[in-house]
């Protein structure tokens, strides 16, 4: 049976997170569904811990090289069966047994809706330390607009990556992630996914987002600071370009707004060449 939903589980150095990871999906309630857990070449134990994990739903693929996260997750895009795709980094976890469920019923009963998330829990040495209050909208479980939405997303991202299930229509004929912006890919896609479709969302919190000093983010940050407002900046630019190809003069006058804001705002601590936005 071809399944439902791909679930992405990017695994590079997670291992010790990865089997509450799996185990959080393997006990939803709506089963059908398949886990691609990809190991971005891992040198601790993810391949034993991916091993004890015994799902016929589990493939577990193993690069031969490191590919990076952004190039990792397309190679899971590329490799999904289902109608929708779930990314969620094995240090993430689902934290209610019937996410998956709701996303997919609501998902089925509105064709026009590309994407839905929700507000997660901080996780910490083990603990639920409260709302990641970024993540929050003031709204209870809605559709929204996509276009109405996309200005408040353009303004900040408000939307927990580990929360996102997608088409993998979006993805196939919007995305993938862009390959030059590891900070802000995902962001970048939420808003082009919402210049297509509607997007909806559930006010619970229904997955746990995982702080420690390895993760993503954290990695990211250590790394030259000007990538943060470089991908920043990059998102407006060329977002701004979808806009002008679809005819909504306003929102790319609000994109156009926000990309001098940031670019003004970063402009003096960061020689970032216009051209190398493209």
């Amino acid at each position: 049976m071809t399944p439902k939903v791909t679930f992405i589980v990017p695994c590079y150095k997670f291992g010790q997170f990865l089997q509450e990871c799996i185990h959080s999906i393997l006990q939803q309630t709506f089963g059908n569904f398949e886990i691609l857990i990809m190991d971005d070449c891992s040198p601790d134990n993810t391949p034993e811990v991916a091993a004890s994990l015994a799902d016929p739903r589990i493939k577990y693929v193993r690069n031969e090289h490191n590919l990076g996260h952004l190039r990792n997750y397309n190679k899971g895009i590329a490799l999904a069966s289902g109608d929708y795709i779930w990314l969620i980094s094995a240090d993430d976890r689902l934290r209610k047994p019937y996410a998956l469920e709701r996303y997919i019923h609501l998902m089925e009963e509105h064709s026009n809706v590309g994407y839905v998330f929700c507000p997660g829990l901080v996780l910490e040495d083990g603990c639920e330390k409260g709302l990641v209050d970024w993540a929050v909208l003031d709204k209870p479980d809605t559709i929204l607009n996509g276009c109405e939405f996309l200005y408040r997303l353009l303004t900040s991202n408000c939307i927990l990556a580990p929360a996102v299930l997608a088409r993998t229509e979006c993805y196939r004929t919007i995305g993938p992630f862009p390959l030059d912006m590891p900070y802000a890919g995902d962001w970048y896609l939420w808003c082009a996914f919402a210049l297509h479709h509607d997007v909806a969302y559930f006010a619970e919190p229904m997955v746990n987002y995982r702080l420690h000093n390895s993760s993503m983010t954290n990695t990211l940050r250590g790394q030259d600071i000007s990538i943060l407002s470089r991908d920043l900046l990059a998102l407006c630019w060329r977002i701004r370009e979808k806009i002008n190809a679809t005819g909504h003069p306003s929102l790319q006058r609000h994109c156009e707004r926000e990309f001098y804001r940031r670019y003004f705002e970063h402009i003096m601590d960061n020689s970032i060449n216009l051209e190398e936005l493209a």
